[in-house]
């Protein structure tokens, strides 16, 4: 049966790897979470294993666009050129909620992002008090 107390339409739909993701078995824990594990296909239709865990609880991070902050490219798969207008401190911030890089700076820095997993992160600065979140994907 549908629970639409999880999703308006009691389902979920995660993209992982862009193009085509199942999920295979699913299994509730005893504290209300949900694991789904599967496979996830990418363009050149390689396979991975894949699994995810649902939760009520929000653990993404909501992106405050603000003029702190630029970031490119975006996408990136190398070298992210990250600019600010102040001070501040700077973080890039996996989809778990880990911080994956961190430093201070002042006007422009670079960041090698080719080690990263691919996917969704989360770049947030923070000065005085002002702090802005934008979205990066790494592919």
């Amino acid at each position: 049966t549908l629970d639409n107390s999880f999703t308006p339409t009691g389902t979920m739909h995660t993209d992982i790897l862009a193009l085509e993701d199942y999920g295979e078995a699913a299994a509730l824990q005893a504290d209300g979470k949900i694991i789904v594990a599967g496979r996830a296909y990418d363009a050149s239709v390689n396979s991975e294993f894949i699994c995810v865990r649902y939760s009520d609880q929000a653990v993404g991070v909501t992106e405050i666009a603000g003029n702190l902050l630029n970031i490119y490219p975006n996408p990136a798969n190398d070298i992210l050129k990250i600019e600010t207008k102040t001070k501040c401190k700077i973080e890039i911030i996996d989809v778990s909620g880990k911080t994956v890089f961190t430093t201070i700076a002042e006007d422009q820095i670079f960041v090698d992002v080719s080690r990263f997993s691919r996917g969704l992160y989360f770049v947030r600065t923070s000065s005085d008090k002002i702090t802005e979140v934008i979205k990066l994907i790494v592919e």
